[in-house]
């Protein structure tokens, strides 16, 4: 047996879900674990039912692959997030696979919060984010991606990420992102993609898309977040489609991302971020 048949791999899944309690907040309806996923449920200290993920594998490589459900039944709000940035190493074995699937009934909230992802020299990941809401749901989803660690003094020079967002209220869809980054080509000094680095940054890319049920919200909420996306190094805009508002930034670093792009983060999720992006 060679030593690439030898590598153990993670093959890992979880699953929460939010009811209506008694009291009309939101309680755990359902909480699932298997392999190397986790999911913990802090105090909450508003009126989201909290969830925070763990992959206790430490990162992610080739051949592995973990998948997230979450679901905030009607009436409910469910917020997710993960206890650290996940960690995306090299790869000589394929692709790393991480498949999230949400599910928000009617008059129901689900903000989806990630910590960043860190990828590394030699990653390869292909992730695909799929989301049903019913008529009058609410969805905010943020995902942030990270080159290489400035303080390590790191640089992605290879790899590849495929990243594929498909979000439907009903039986339409509502929203598609599909982004296909080489590193060689998209994150190499000059690169025509806008992502190239000097060599004393990191690009840093977030994504955030607020679905909401009318679109009249999203217009009354534009200017305040545009406003808000003002920072040193943050290149960033926000803008408005029917039913959602969406965000797009980029930061030389992911210090720089995260500082400047918090305020808007937070008047899109209706108050604080998670408190374990504060730790």
């Amino acid at each position: 047996m060679s030593a690439a048949q030898r590598r153990q791999r993670i093959d890992s899944a979880a699953a929460v879900g939010s009811r209506r309690a008694a009291d009309g907040g939101s309680a755990l309806h359902r909480l699932d674990q298997r392999g190397g996923a986790k999911i913990r449920l802090p105090r909450p200290s508003g009126i989201a039912l909290e969830a925070v993920l763990i992959n206790t594998a430490g990162g992610l490589t080739g051949g592995d692959r973990i998948d997230w459900q979450a679901e905030a039944m009607a009436g409910t709000r469910l917020s997710v997030t993960t206890a650290a940035s996940e960690k995306l190493y090299r790869s000589d074995e394929g692709d790393a696979c991480q498949t999230t699937r949400l599910r928000i009934g009617a008059e129901a909230r689900l903000d989806w919060l990630p910590q960043e992802t860190i990828v590394f020299d030699g990653a390869r990941l292909q992730r695909r984010l799929d989301v049903d809401l019913d008529e009058g749901g609410t969805l905010l989803a943020v995902e942030s991606l990270l080159f290489g660690r400035q303080a390590m003094g790191e640089r992605v020079l290879r790899g590849r990420l495929r990243d594929r967002w498909r979000i439907r209220r009903g039986d339409r869809l509502l929203h598609a992102e599909a982004l296909d980054i080489d590193a060689a080509i998209d994150l190499a000094d000059g690169s025509p993609a806008g992502f190239g680095s000097a060599a004393d940054t990191r690009p840093a890319l977030l994504t955030a898309v607020l679905c909401l049920p009318d679109t009249r919200e999203a217009e009354r909420l534009h200017d305040r977040v545009s406003r808000s996306l003002h920072a040193p190094g943050l290149r960033a805009g926000a803008s408005v489609l029917p039913h959602r508002l969406i965000v797009r930034a980029m930061a030389p670093d992911g210090h720089r991302l995260r500082r400047g792009t918090m305020p808007a983060l937070r008047l899109m999720a209706e108050g604080e971020l998670p408190r374990v992006w504060h730790v």
